[in-house]
């Protein structure tokens, strides 16, 4: 066991759900979800409480043939399925939907397994029974092997390691297992008395048992008991934390104890262990367990990932993404999907020559790589290329340089470095080969992918003892020098700048960087041999995946999850001289490539993913001598390799490998297609892409094939008439399908955010094409949906506007049954709906003081702002340019502040407005509350009509409010102007103060004497008005859009 954190250790209570007679729980591996057995249902909670999915349990009835203590549930690492034991039946469920998922018929063991566990990799389940055997489940083939075996199984575990090793626990041993070939090894710590749990550390170095002698820690390798605690009661469970340093016991009397590493209690809570399954640990750090008889409870401990880093399951978006890309022929691009066979290796014939260790670079963009010649010649090649675009000459070694990195910025600049004897990194330009700045440092060079100027590099020497950070924008106090007591070797940055990593003896060791840039030891991550010397490490280009191997010694590759760092994955034998090059990721984060420890001129590539070998990349005819670099392209399938014989190859792994980014961009087009998809499965919508791409074909003017029938339909006609952009469709095509029946394939996963929905189906639109699975077109319901595009409804959508509906294009679906009587406006007040007030030049002025602006010149002004050279003029000059207005004043032109007040509009809805003056009275508040909406300022409607329906508007959806039909009564001038008070008060600020009112109505309404009310007063048709006051405006009833934008900007911008 590791040693905990610092400090006390505590747990956050932080969910509880009812869980009557429940048998076992399970957490998902981000922590985000929770599956309680109880009652004769599996459900599954989400971290907020609320139930995902319930059904009835699917194997026998519980009281079958149940064996006390056996139940549990194991959800795979990727989130995807979930395996329940209960009553000796073992069944498989889509942890997604709930939906039960065919086992093999092997697996159907009428009621004998007791116990389950899945290998560090998830690919192989194991499950012992009642008769000693034990099954093991390949998942990727579907097979079932089986281990033979006597005493019935109590519990079984798996030892991560280069091998995974299976422990077998019967009453009396802990059988050590090979699995692939099912063969015992051995046991650990000899004979047991009534042995009943084994748990083992994430990092392979301790095993927890329990006996009738109590707890007790036994060293993997050896057996060796390291620890040993006597406790009052059995444990019916045991599990160790995420990262190995706490040992959770749970028994049904005592609770939860918290173990440290030397078995010490370290803190206890309240708990009913019942057996295994009654309690549950999360990759993420949390753990359930049940509190009671009736209730599941789950604690977050101090050391937990906190919640927003926690990873949601991708699997679940991966499927989502798949059944909507399959109806339009797209899927997400798997390893097992890509062409067999290596599609080329192009030997790049003049990059290398004469050099022991070619250095090779690619530069950000994947546009063009630098591979080093002569020595002395810097080559420089585009991606596709088999013969340099230019050269460099460049000063070198008599065996030229050993590492190249391209430092981030504008323009590219190489960091070229000599072995490490020479000690010296020399930053060129490519362009030229000129010499820009020369460093003291080592050979193994990493650039910093975000910070211009910024490199690490281990100090000069064969066993170097200090990391050194260069960073030539603070260079005046020199490199930073980061210790490393046992040795380092080559360091690589995370791809977002914030972390830096490198290997040592036995470690791996990760630095932050602070907001001035300096590191600062953040964690430890432990090799699993001490001894060994970890020589490369590489990020994943998402930077979720932290991989390490070791140098010429050999061992295995080890890859980290970077959201709880703990161990992902571990496979393969990788070798490879200790400081070359020769570990990469590939751009879907997904590949890795590395020498193999076979043969020293040979690459493999590994999925990370599944833990399986994919390609072995052999030499061309003609290159020789032992692998240096190894370095995939940032944007694709191309992966360059140099040897020490003087050679370059670019292999071309996969037939039509994406030239794109790591994070594929769709097609022109399918951005709004992306964005359409992902809003109609968060709301709840659940329906098909395909169908979604036809809708917004057919409002933008074509006619999919299959929708022929509505090209004619009126309801058609009107929204296309709308002319609305691209954006604002998708709020259109939305409202077209938000009566039609959601299937749940096409409905969001939960617990997932609508970025990582993009991303995802972003990802299967440019992934591997496969034929259509076309959808149904739900004809009958799109009529239906058309038939309710009315009058009503369209205007509706012209008083939302397309710039609402395209920022929020939920609107129209949401508001579709808006149980309001609209007077929509005529053509003269639609065309003036997007007028935008206090925009650009509006506002300006010009006076003698104040303003924004520069300083100017005008005909007019006070005595103190004339020029003063005009005054050295002859008196009598000096008075006929007065008499002319040739004089020149001193004046500073500006644009008005923004109005920084509250708008509470008293709008005259009575009979006395209907016809064109009630449309430019309800024009002119629409677009004043706009405005005021738009600035961030509080706003409220009073109408006069009834004032009682005052209500304050928060959004565009609030606008249609103005639009409202008013009544046939005449009002109540006196309760309105009251009410328009009551809510000025509820909308007054302490710093701006109280809010604006304005009335709009006709000429001959008599307000209430309020200081302060502003007024506009529409004037009859051919009955001109005017009543001068200080803050009144009178528009005729057909007004321009010139008067009505100096209106309502005074009206906003006047004291």
């Amino acid at each position: 066991m590791s040693t905990p954190p610092a400090g006390a250790w505590s747990a956050q209570h932080i969910l509880t759900v009812p869980a009557a007679d429940a048998r076992c729980l399970c957490l998902s591996p981000d922590g985000t979800g929770l599956v309680v057995v109880h009652g004769g249902e599996v459900v599954r909670h989400d971290d907020e409480g609320r139930v995902v999915w319930r059904l009835p349990w699917p194997g026998p009835p519980p009281a079958a043939g149940r064996h006390p203590g056996t139940d549990a549930a194991v959800w795979t690492p990727d989130g995807d399925r979930l395996f329940l034991l209960g009553a000796g039946h073992l069944v498989l469920l889509d942890a997604d939907t709930g939906e039960p998922v065919e086992l093999p018929a092997e697996l159907h063991t009428e009621g004998e397994i007791t116990a389950l566990a899945l290998a560090p990799d998830a690919r192989v389940l194991a499950a012992g029974l009642r008769s000693g055997d034990v099954l093991l489940l390949q998942r990727a083939e579907g097979t079932v092997t089986r281990l033979r075996g006597v005493d019935p199984v109590v519990e079984v575990c798996w030892l991560p390691g280069r091998q995974d090793t299976l422990c077998v626990a019967t009453a009396t041993s802990a059988q050590l297992w090979e699995p692939h070939g099912r063969t015992m090894t051995g046991t650990l710590g000899g004979l047991f008395e009534g042995l009943r749990r084994v748990a083992c550390s994430p990092e392979g170095r301790a095993i927890a048992v329990e006996d009738y002698a109590g707890l007790r820690l036994l060293d993997p390798g050896s057996g060796r008991e390291l620890r040993r605690e006597f406790v009052p009661y059995r444990m019916n469970a045991l599990t160790f934390s995420h990262d190995g340093s706490l040992l959770i016991a749970g028994s049904e009397l005592d609770g939860l104890r918290i173990l440290g590493p030397r078995l010490d209690l370290l803190g206890q809570l309240p708990g009913r262990v019942t057996g295994p399954g009654a309690l549950s640990l999360s990759a993420s750090g949390l753990f359930a367990a049940l509190l009671d008889a009736d209730t599941a409870a789950v604690w977050e401990p101090s050391g937990a990932v906190p919640r927003p880093h926690r990873r949601r399951d991708p699997a679940a978006l991966r499927r989502w993404a798949n059944a909507m890309g399959v109806t339009v022929g797209k899927v997400h691009t798997r390893t097992g999907e890509r062409p067999p066979g290596v599609l080329r290796a192009v030997r790049l014939p003049e990059a290398g020559l004469g050099c022991v260790a070619p250095a090779l670079v690619w530069s950000p963009d994947g546009a063009r790589h630098w591979c080093e010649s002569g020595p002395g010649r810097l080559l420089e090649y585009a991606a596709d290329a088999t013969h340099p675009d230019g050269e460099a000459p460049v000063p070198s070694f008599p065996h030229g340089w050993y590492d190249a990195a391209c430092l981030a910025g504008d323009r590219a600049v190489l960091v070229l470095a000599a072995h490490y004897e020479q000690g010296v990194n020399r930053l060129v330009d490519p362009r030229d080969g000129g010499v820009l700045a020369e460093r003291v440092a080592g050979q193994a060079v990493a650039a910093d992918p975000v910070r211009p100027l910024r490199w690490a590099a281990p100090e000069p020497g064969a066993d170097p003892r200090q990391l050194l950070v260069h960073d030539l924008a603070q260079d005046s106090g020199g490199p930073q020098r980061l210790p490393v007591e046992d040795g380092v070797r080559r360091p690589a940055w995370s791809p977002d700048g914030r972390l830096l990593a490198a290997g040592t003896r036995g470690r791996v060791i990760v630095w932050g960087t602070g907001p001035a840039g300096r590191c600062r030891r953040v964690r430890v991550l432990d090799w699993p041999d001490r001894q060994a010397l970890v020589c490369r490490v590489a990020w994943s280009p998402d930077g979720s995946r932290l991989a390490a191997t070791p140098g010429s010694a050999g061992g295995p590759v080890v890859v980290w999850d970077t959201a709880t760092w703990q161990p992902w994955r571990t496979f393969g034998e990788a070798g490879g001289r200790d400081w070359a090059p020769a570990l990469s990721w590939c751009a879907d984060s997904r590949l890795l490539a590395f020498a193999s420890a076979d043969q020293d001129s040979v690459a493999e590539v590994w999925d990370a993913e599944e833990a399986r070998r994919i390609r072995v990349l052999v030499p061309p005819d003609g290159v020789g001598g032992h692998l240096w670099t190894l370095r995939w392209s940032p944007v694709g399938d191309q992966l360059a390799a140099t040897y020490n014989s003087g050679a370059a190859v670019l292999w071309e792994l996969f037939t039509g490998g994406p030239r794109t980014a790591a994070a594929p961009v769709p097609p022109n087009g399918e951005e709004e297609l992306v964005r359409l998809a992902v809003l109609a499965a968060v709301h709840g919508f659940g329906v098909p892409l395909d169908l979604l791409a036809d809708v917004l074909a057919l409002l933008r003017g074509s006619t999919p094939p299959r929708l022929r029938a509505l090209a004619d339909h009126r309801g058609l006609h009107a929204l296309r008439e709308l002319g609305w952009p691209g954006a604002a469709l998708a709020g259109l095509a939305l409202l077209l399908v938000a009566d039609l029946p959601a299937d749940p394939a096409y409905l969001a996963p939960p617990e997932v955010t609508q970025a990582d929905l993009a991303q995802a189906l972003g990802r299967a639109l440019t992934g591997s094409s496969i034929p259509a699975r076309r959808s149904v077109p739900t004809l009958t319901e799109l009529t239906a949906a058309l038939g309710t595009v009315d009058d009503r409804l369209v205007a509706l959508l012209r008083i939302l506007g397309p710039e609402a509906v395209a920022a929020d294009p939920t609107l129209p679906a949401r508001m579709r049954r808006l149980p309001l009587s609209l007077t929509p406006p005529g053509p003269a007040q639609r065309a003036l709906l997007g007028l935008r007030l206090l925009d650009g030049d509006t506002g300006l002025a010009m006076g003698g003081a104040g303003g924004t602006g520069r300083s100017g010149l005008a005909r007019h002004g006070p005595a103190n702002r004339l020029l003063p050279t005009q005054l050295a003029l002859p008196t009598e000059l000096l008075r006929a340019r007065h008499a002319r207005d040739e004089l020149l004043y001193r004046t500073s032109s500006g644009r008005l502040p923004r109005d920084p007040h509250g708008l509470v509009l008293l709008l005259d809805d009575t009979p006395a407005t209907h016809g064109k003056v009630g449309s430019v009275l309800r024009l002119a508040a629409h677009l004043m509350a706009a405005t005021v909406l738009r600035l961030g300022r509080p706003c409220a409607l009073v109408p006069l009509g009834e004032p009682w329906r005052s209500r304050f508007l928060q959004g565009p959806e609030d606008l249609v409010h103005v639009w409202a039909a008013g009544p046939l009564t005449a009002g109540d001038a006196p309760s309105a102007f009251r009410e328009a008070e009551v809510v000025a008060a509820r909308l007054t600020a302490d710093l701006s103060g109280p809010p604006r009112i304005v009335l709009l109505s006709h000429p001959y309404l008599r307000p209430a004497p309020r200081p302060g009310l502003r007024e506009l007063r529409v004037h009859y048709p051919h009955i001109p008005w005017r009543e001068p006051a200080r803050h009144r405006h009178v528009l005729p009833p057909e007004p321009s859009p010139e008067e009505l934008r100096a209106v309502l900007t005074a009206l906003l911008s006047d004291e």
